[in-house]
């Protein structure tokens, strides 16, 4: 074949390719070892590739080795690309891996030479301080999410516009441009955060495009080819034709990338075989903890309730012997009561915890921060409202503030440049009305003189017809006529210009005027831009206590960024509490919550601060009960005049809930029976006889019984009736009845 023949062939083969998607180019040279989709990919991605090891290397034969070194791998590892559509985000990883091995072992070699100084062959621009910015972008490039990752380096490494590459990834271009975004974001974030300079970092990030094919050196290009497709023929790590550098950068990165896999698949076995052993055992443990149930004895006595332990009666004393044989007819000598009026006081007896009145958890801004240049507050510092507690870098924030400056000086000239254009057009037309009141002037002027010759004309002709002027002068005067009425047809035309050119600049004073409009429109939203950015940025540099307090807990060190939580919010900085006044949470049980009313009074005792009692009210309740716990919260504000007060302090909380006058009582010793419920029954005294009376309770405390209905003031009960007592007994008080309900 021809050599002509064969380079058309050449060109028409790799056109054809390149035209397709890296998937497919991809999948046709996994399955077929097909020259011309490896030299697709070659040309598509060689560009980045090589820029990347320029990058990361200075010396020009150690970036041609780590560019062929890249390539072979790709021949060895193109079968095991899950993401065959992100083939050039895949390229990046390898090509960075491969130039820091590169770098490394170039370092290592110049030591042992004792010459340090690497040579800026591929760079010769390059300061130390942009090299070492440009490798630390595509170390924390490489470092990005696999999906924020493929989005940068397709846009911005290799130049591909937002369809392409949303076709490429097979996403809308929507979300591509998010993913970008986010990308180049975290990107400048960490670079910033690594100490280099803001405009270094932008200017670095803008001039990531690649440049054009023709860069990569042509023999380089060839002996890339020629090497990838021995090595794919040869189904070996590298090709024979490779030197010993590329062959070593080769197979070290093999090893790494097996290494890196194996640990992962470690990794994950070691986190899978807790759930594994988990699965294993539950069913064993769960059959355990069934068949220990279902052991224990189905008659164990459970605990009483509280209620029904509080209402219990004392247990009726025995009757004796000699009770049981005295004659029935025979009046009992028992020990009597006579209802009366009292007073019942309703109270809760519960624990209560000490809370701050105020606590504000201090945290910077999720974003826009850095690390922290200062601390200005420490543990257990009291500190006033507004005061200072730490200052930190805000670079993201300040560079957000300097472009909004920017836009907003932008915007204010532009409203400079439209205020000049509208004084411009507003003098043009001016200068419009002069020309128009000139040509209608001239108009007129022209008018009058073509009137005054067509009766001139008028009269010649009558003193023709009576000989007294010749015919030369009429012809004459004609003449006259016709050039003034040429006058006065360019007058007018003259006008019309004129009335236009007035219309005209009217209508771009009009527009003018809008322009201005809308310039100060952009000058009022640059300036609120402007403004808003500011105070965004201050606070992102300041950390400010928004309360007068103590600080009670710290989470900062200088020099460290903010600490973060698993989904990247920041944890708080700073806890202040206010200590001159506290809360105290009382949790009042569904008994006594339907009595509970804020504005209760409450008696309060502290175990830490024993003798003292401090006193108050319920300051607010939840009125809806919790529906675990069946508990309505309340609480109650102290002021903490002494500061003896502190978070967390344990004490009982005793509220008076209500209180009651003039209400019927009883002992509690008459009660025989109570379901705990409100009812109960007890014995009265009728006519000398026992009689068993069902009553409704109120209160119950250990020595007395609030009667709400059943028995009345003056009635007489007995107190500890013995157990063989029945209605229709007859009963007589015993000699030493004394014992009266409590007033």
């Amino acid at each position: 074949m021809a050599p002509g023949q064969k380079d058309l062939e050449t060109l028409f083969r790799v056109g054809t390719f390149a035209g397709m998607p890296d998937a497919a180019l991809l999948e046709r040279f996994v399955a077929n070892r097909e020259p011309a989709a490896f030299e697709a990919i070659l040309a598509r991605h060689g560009p980045m590739v090589f820029h990347v090891c320029r990058r990361m290397l200075s010396d020009r034969s150690d970036v041609d080795d780590a560019f062929q070194a890249t390539f072979l791998i790709l021949i060895q590892k193109a079968g095991a690309i899950r993401k065959r559509g992100q083939l050039g985000s895949w390229l990046h990883g390898v090509a960075h891996r491969v130039a820091s091995r590169q770098r490394a072992q170039a370092i290592a070699r110049r030591a042992r030479e004792r010459d340090l100084a690497i040579e800026p062959a591929a760079n010769d621009s390059a300061t130390p301080e942009s090299r070492e910015l440009l490798a630390a972008l595509d170390q924390e490039l490489a470092r990005l999410p696999e999906r924020l990752r493929a989005a940068v380096v397709l846009c911005d490494l290799e130049g591909k516009s937002y369809d392409e590459a949303s076709r490429t990834l097979e996403c809308p271009p929507g979300t591509l441009r998010s993913r970008l975004d986010l990308g180049r974001k975290r990107l400048r974030g960490r670079l910033l955060r690594r100490r280099f300079v803001p405009a270094a970092v932008i200017s670095s990030l803008e001039n990531l495009k690649p440049t054009a094919r023709g860069e990569i050196p042509a023999p380089l290009h060839e002996q890339t080819l020629r090497n990838a497709l021995a090595a794919s023929a040869s189904r070996t790590a590298v090709a024979a034709g490779a030197n010993a550098v590329v062959q070593q950068l080769v197979k070290g990165v093999l090893v790494a990338m097996l290494l890196t896999r194996v640990k992962s698949i470690a990794i994950g076995l070691t986190l899978a075989t807790p759930a594994v052993i988990l699965a294993a055992i539950a069913p064993g443990l769960l059959r355990t903890d069934t068949q220990a149930r279902e052991a224990q004895p189905q008659n164990q006595p459970r605990s009483p309730a509280p209620v029904a332990a509080e209402i219990s009666p004392r247990s009726p004393r025995a009757d004796t012997p000699a009770e049981e044989a005295q004659n029935q007819n025979d009046p009992r000598p028992l020990i009597l009561a006579t209802a009366k009026k009292s007073h019942f006081e309703y109270r809760t007896d519960q624990p209560g915890t000490v809370l701050p009145f105020e606590q504000a958890d201090l945290s910077p801004p999720p974003r826009g921060t850095g690390a922290v240049t200062s601390i200005k507050a420490s543990l257990g510092d009291r500190v006033k409202k507004g005061q200072i507690l730490a200052e930190l870098a805000a670079p993201e924030a300040e560079i957000e503030l300097e472009a909004r400056k920017v836009g907003l000086e932008r915007a204010r000239a532009r409203l400079g440049i439209l205020k000049a254009s509208f004084q411009a057009t507003s003098a043009s037309v001016g200068v419009a009305a002069a020309e128009l009141n000139e040509a209608i002037k001239a108009q007129e002027g022209a008018q009058a003189i073509r009137d005054a010759l067509q009766k001139s004309v008028a009269a010649n002709k009558d003193l023709l017809a009576a000989h007294r002027i010749s015919v030369e002068a009429v012809k004459t005067e004609e003449h006259r006529l016709e050039t003034a009425k040429v006058a006065v047809a360019t007058a007018d035309a003259h006008v019309a210009t004129a009335r236009a050119k007035l219309e005209l600049a009217k209508a771009r004073l009009e527009v003018a005027h809008a322009e201005v409009g809308e310039g100060e429109t952009k000058v009022t939203s640059a300036q609120v831009a402007q403004d808003q950015a500011q105070v965004a940025y201050q606070k992102a540099i300041a950390i400010r206590s928004p309360l007068d307090g103590v600080i009670t807990q710290v989470n900062l060190n200088v020099g460290v960024d903010v600490k973060r939580d698993k989904n990247g919010q920041p944890v708080p900085a700073f806890t202040v509490v206010r200590t001159d006044k506290m809360r105290v949470i009382v949790l009042v049980p569904d008994a006594d919550s339907g009595r509970l009313s804020v504005g209760d009074p409450a008696t309060l005792r502290f175990d830490s601060l024993p003798g003292r009692e401090y006193h108050g009210a319920v300051s607010r309740s939840a009125f809806a009960q919790d529906l675990e716990n069946r508990n309505t919260r309340c609480e109650i504000d102290l002021d903490n005049w002494d500061g003896l007060l502190r978070p967390g302090m344990w004490g009982r909380v005793v509220i008076l809930l209500e209180k009651r006058d003039n209400v019927i009582g009883i002992p509690a010793s008459a009660i025989t029976e109570a379901d705990g419920q409100g009812s109960a029954f007890c014995f009265k005294v009728v006519n000398g006889q026992a009689k068993r009376t069902y009553f409704l309770t109120g209160k119950i405390d250990q020595r007395e019984v609030e009667v709400l209905s059943g028995i009345n003031e003056g009635d007489t009960v007995i107190l500890n009736p013995p157990r063989n007592l029945k209605d229709g007994d007859p009963v007589a008080p015993a000699a030493s009845d004394k014992a009266r309900p409590r007033p």
